[in-house]
């Protein structure tokens, strides 16, 4: 039963009881590392999922390599921004921001032409059959405007297949890419920014990282993305992003010396020891430092897909009760009050904490972007794994504390 007093509680000490364990940092070194132009359609974000509706008839229209021709539909691409870099692009920009392709109906085959130097002419362009087609494309000059300003810019495009069986056209903004080596494991960066933005700085900038000999994963299965000014983890050290050069084309990290440096957000690092109050009773409570098999359910009251996944969550409470495990859930909110209702209408018997929504912490801290999000902790508490979505997760938590 959660009463109102431990409530009261528990609102004064969430208030002023975070605490993330530090050390007095010492001398600082920058190291710089250049970045190359990197055209592909590989790394982590696109704006994808872009449906063009070719429905402009294309009488008259001219192409240089084939002659015989049923007919010809011209599409327009509509560029938005929805890699989740940019802040929402209003209808003004969307429409003003777009380049043209012509898809060709011949009497054996269907083909593709993109304006890629976007002067509304296909004669001196290329045709590409699209059973065949694989490739990107860059197109040249797009006139991208945020509602303020209009500025030319190269973006990559690529034919695709929408969910819905329809041509589509999947638009990817320009990389710049590195590798950089900490304690003799290489690892490599992908920088982008918006389409929209004039320039690479601290609220444009996105910079990815990744294992050197592995591919990047898709961003809603890695979602950790880091801004200027955030500190990266790697299993021995820990940099600052420092600054970035407003071509993309440098980045520089600051390297701090403390005695902490095997924090981290990721898994085989050490779970940051973040101090908090359990809701529930108005005990504080240290991430990590349980000793248990720890399973942090980071969740809220407004997230649907967290709900769901509460009974798995009960069930594999009572069947892992005797391994020497526990399961705290981060509640990402703006109400304590409603948290701690469903908690109890719930019947939930682990740790909860909450994190204020207009003013998170434990969230922030591990750059948590999209819930639920599971990590488990082993009883030293390292980071096992990171997952998004119930699903895989609970596979996982399953796998590991039922075997």
């Amino acid at each position: 039963m959660i009463n109102t007093t431990v409530l009261s509680r528990v609102r004064i000490a969430v208030a002023c009881l975070f605490v993330i364990s530090s050390c007095k940092q010492s001398a600082r070194s920058y190291q710089k590392i250049v970045l190359k132009n990197y055209i592909t359609d590989t790394v982590p974000y696109g704006a994808n999922g872009l449906v063009v509706h070719f429905n402009e008839r294309g009488d008259g229209v001219k192409f240089s390599s084939i002659n015989t021709i049923d007919s010809v539909k011209v599409g327009t691409v509509q560029l938005q921004d929805l890699s989740g870099i940019s802040s929402s692009i209003n209808e003004k920009t969307e429409l003003n921001s777009s380049f043209k392709v012509a898809l060709i109906y011949g009497s054996k085959y269907k083909w593709i032409c993109f304006d890629t130097d976007n002067d509304g002419n296909f004669e001196n362009e290329e045709l590409q059959r699209l059973d065949t087609f694989k490739n990107s494309v860059v197109i040249k000059n797009v006139d991208l405007y945020d509602g303020e300003i209009h500025r030319k810019r190269d973006v990559i495009a690529k034919y695709a297949i929408t969910p819905i069986n329809t041509d589509g056209i999947v638009v990817f903004p320009y990389y710049h890419v590195g590798n950089f080596i900490v304690d003799s494991i290489e690892f490599k960066f992908a920088l982008c920014a918006s389409f929209f933005a004039a320039e690479y700085n601290r609220e444009s900038a996105i910079l990815f990282i990744n294992n050197a000999n592995e591919p990047f994963k898709n961003p809603k299965e890695h979602p950790v993305k880091y801004k200027v000014g955030d500190t990266i983890y790697f299993s021995s050290k820990s940099f600052r992003f420092a600054v970035v050069s407003k071509g993309g084309d440098t980045i520089s990290l600051e390297e701090l010396t403390d005695n902490a440096l095997h924090y981290g957000i990721e898994p085989g690092q050490y779970a940051f020891p973040i101090q908090a109050t359990d809701i529930s009773n108005g005990r504080t409570f240290t991430i990590g430092k349980s000793g248990k098999y720890t399973l942090i359910d980071f969740w809220g009251t407004w997230c649907g897909p967290c709900k769901e996944i509460m009974p798995e969550l009960k069930a594999l409470y009572r069947q892992a009760a005797e391994k020497n495990f526990d399961i705290v859930s981060v509640a990402f909110d703006s109400s304590m009050k409603d948290v701690a209702n469903y908690i109890q209408d719930e019947n939930v018997k682990w740790i909860n904490l909450f994190d204020d929504r207009n003013n998170s912490v434990i969230c922030k801290k591990f750059k948590i972007e999209a819930f639920p999000t599971l990590i488990l902790l082993d009883e030293s508490g390292k980071i096992v794994f990171r997952e998004i979505g119930n699903q895989k997760g609970m596979e996982m938590a399953r796998r590991i504390l039922l075997r």
